[in-house]
């Protein structure tokens, strides 16, 4: 699991910080760039739908898209930011899985950087 890339909200509420004794001024700067954030989602299927052109097969995964699916499975999500979903998991609409079908959905949305900066107050 990646670290959070979340800026706690008590963070983001605050103008100084206490840090080790120290008191830290907090701003914050629009470093007026975007990045690209993939999410996929994993559902259940009864595979009823599911046309063969649709289909991908999970064995056939890179090692890379076998994580992605997995954890989009436990989770119900798994969101990657700057790297594109892995070539497999954009092919197809459903996956077929241990006997199972799954289907495959996936955002792409643009999420704003924000750069956070300390000076200590004297």
């Amino acid at each position: 699991m990646r670290p959070s890339d979340r800026i706690p909200s008590k963070l983001l509420e605050s103008k100084y910080v206490r840090y080790e004794g120290d008191v830290y001024a907090l701003s914050e700067t629009d470093t007026g760039r975007n990045i690209v954030e993939y999410t996929l989602y994993v559902d259940t299927s009864d595979g009823g739908e599911v046309e063969e052109s649709e289909l991908v097969i999970y064995k056939n995964f890179s090692r890379e898209a076998k994580e992605r699916f997995e954890e989009a499975l436990d989770n119900g999500t798994s969101t990657s930011r700057r790297n594109a979903l892995p070539e497999k998991l954009g092919q197809g609409r459903f996956v077929k899985y241990d006997g199972d079908y799954y289907s495959l959905r996936v955002s792409v949305g643009d999420v704003r950087v924000w750069r956070i900066s300390v000076t200590r107050v004297e």
